[in-house]
């Protein structure tokens, strides 16, 4: 009855089990039924028994009760005369290793757990299960993982990954026809990458970013092989190269859209105007600032380099090459608005207050039927901002004043936004997008150049369209673009292939983010062992995205799934070692094509 609990019924059967209340522990005995065992030495089979002893074998727990079998397994004597073996111990290799204190399935399950979630993620994960592992045992049995065997691989992905943020870097590779990780190199050289290259000379592509120590490490190890670049990151070298355009026209750019709210906005008394500007008045940290960047710009004209700008005033040389691509003066920081509680109901709020409802509790009582669970004192606090804004005195009921047209604590978007719009395609943006966008254009004859080529250039990655890469070219060359298209041309090859092969480095980086803080040695072992795959012929227009409760990283999106990279590369959730044991959800696509 209770064989079927046994490690290996065909092997061992029960002889008592006991379940002892006082360490909630449920002890088995069992003997190991084989008449015949085999040398391990000459592998000769002996039927004459020695002796015997019991094993004590922890076992997978029941019910959350830890098991232990004690085990009665026999001594043997070897009948060839010539083997230097003269006793043995029967092996029972189906139910545990030699010199072992844990059946094999327990280790197996240990092992499952270890490279899932790392060695003190498992530890307490095997406390809770009852499956007792200190963090050096789980550490072992990664070291003693049989890696699997994998085919030469043809288009390989190479991606950098972050062994220390900021400071040590590695390199992963990635099999992109198998979907799984090949290896991974302790740096991100060009020699590193050429020297396994070399090892290797079964690939036929290589798809990376716009690293020039990959680009060189591919060149030097596979001559022959074709290059292609990442198209993310081809779409987030446009979107930088449009923000530093951008920058350039900041103070033209921030007076045009605060001009656009003010219009869309009411007419308030110019007491309250002057409270609610929408550009912020400079503050000390501010004034400083711009101090900085005019020391900055009269240094660099003097003929200073950017480190010793830097090092004279005080802050990194990317602050100097900012302050270098901005006019002067600076436009004060606008710190940008974090998403509050009432965001899903400030809609409907402004519908009902420009149609006669001032009353806060009323308007609280209104969005608790349609799900809002916070305090009163929220909604107080927007209808005052409200009540400010429709010139109205405080405490008064009436349904007087002005229409209120748009959200009083909506702001303009910043450069960084504008950006990324830009680079986004039309039918992605709503109404207000667009114009936005629209408005750029009529700043500046400039912006209206960068504008135009950004939309170009996305189609082009997005659609693939590798015809009119040269014509594009052209036309970036003589305009605000064109470090940008000369890194392009510079990088021509791989670049052209991007647009013409199906190839991406969306399921590397994929990968990269699964890795955890370890060892070398240990981090190699569970990349290589990991199998999580994207398919994308089982792409549906929603995804299901199985990741363990653990802690939370950015997924990125493969290549197959949003038709806007620049957007949405990333979904905020858990990333999967392994895609067993695993809570589900569903993230839905914007456009997946």
């Amino acid at each position: 009855m209770f064989s079927c609990l046994l490690p290996d019924p065909n092997l061992i059967a029960f002889d008592v089990i006991e379940i002892e209340k006082t360490d909630n522990l449920i002890t088995c005995l069992a003997s190991v039924t084989q008449k015949v065992a085999v040398c391990p030495i000459c592998m000769q089979p002996s039927s004459r028994i020695h002796s015997g002893y019991h094993r004590i074998l922890a076992d997978l727990p029941w019910a959350g009760i830890p098991v232990q079998f004690q085990l009665y397994v026999r001594r043997f004597f070897c009948q060839n005369d010539s083997c230097e073996c003269k006793i043995f111990t029967e092996r029972i290799p189906s139910v545990a290793a030699p010199w072992a204190r844990r059946t094999q399935r327990m280790t197996e399950a240990q092992q499952a757990i270890v490279l899932a979630v790392g060695g003190s993620g498992g530890t307490r994960l095997c406390a809770a299960l009852a499956m007792d592992g200190g963090v050096d045992l789980l550490l072992t049995l990664i070291r003693n993982t049989q890696l699997p065997e994998h085919e030469a691989p043809r288009v390989l992905g190479v991606d950098d990954w972050a062994r220390r943020k900021g400071q040590t870097y590695g390199t992963i590779l990635v099999d992109l026809e198998q979907g799984c990780v090949i290896d991974l190199i302790p740096d991100r050289t060009a020699e590193g990458l050429a020297q396994w290259l070399k090892a290797h000379p079964s690939v036929e592509i290589v798809s990376r970013d716009r690293a020039g120590a990959y680009a060189e490490g591919a060149r030097q190890g596979a001559p022959d092989a074709i290059q292609v670049a990442d198209r993310w990151h081809l779409l987030k070298n446009l979107t930088d190269a449009v923000y530093k355009a951008l920058q350039k026209h900041q103070s033209a750019i921030e007076r045009e859209l605060a001009q656009t709210q003010r219009q869309e906005r009411i007419a308030v008394p110019e007491a309250i105007s002057d409270r609610y500007t929408d550009i912020a008045s400079p503050s000390e940290a501010d004034i400083a600032r711009e101090s900085r960047a005019q020391d900055a710009h009269r240094l660099h004209q003097q003929g200073w380099t950017n480190r010793a700008i830097a090092m004279h005033i005080g802050v990194c040389p990317k602050t100097v090459r900012r302050y270098l691509n901005t006019e002067l003066p600076q436009t004060p920081l606008r710190r940008s608005r974090r998403r509050q509680l009432l965001d899903p109901y400030r809609e409907y709020i402004l519908e009902r207050w420009n149609a006669g409802c001032h009353n806060s509790a009323q308007l609280c009582r209104e969005i608790q039927a349609q799900g809002f669970s916070r305090q009163y004192s929220i909604v107080r606090h927007f209808a005052g901002t409200l009540r400010e804004k429709s010139g109205l005195p405080p405490r008064i009921r009436s349904a007087t004043g002005k229409t209120v047209r748009q959200d009083p604590s909506r702001r303009p978007p910043t450069l960084r936004m504008l950006a990324h719009l830009v680079g986004r395609p039309q039918d992605k943006l709503d109404e207000k997008e667009r114009e936005y966008v629209d408005r750029l254009s009529t700043i500046h004859p400039r912006l209206q150049t960068v504008v135009e080529l950004a939309k170009d250039f996305a189609t082009m990655v997005r659609h693939r369209q590798a015809d009119n890469l040269n014509l594009w070219l052209d036309k970036a060359k003589s305009s605000v673009l064109s470090r940008f298209a000369a890194g392009l041309k510079r990088d021509y090859p791989a670049v052209f292939a991007a647009l013409s092969l199906p190839w991406s480095n969306e399921l590397t980086a994929y990968c990269t983010s699964s890795l955890r803080s370890q060892s070398f040695p240990l981090l190699r072992t569970t990349a290589k062992e990991w199998s999580g795959v994207w398919r994308p012929e089982q792409t549906p227009a929603a995804v299901i995205i199985a990741f363990p409760l653990d802690k939370s990283m950015m997924i990125p999106a493969p290549d197959c799934l949003p038709s806007d990279p620049i957007v949405s590369r990333y979904f905020i959730g858990c990333l999967p070692a392994r895609f067993s044991q695993s809570c589900v959800a569903t993230f839905e696509l914007m456009g997946a094509t």
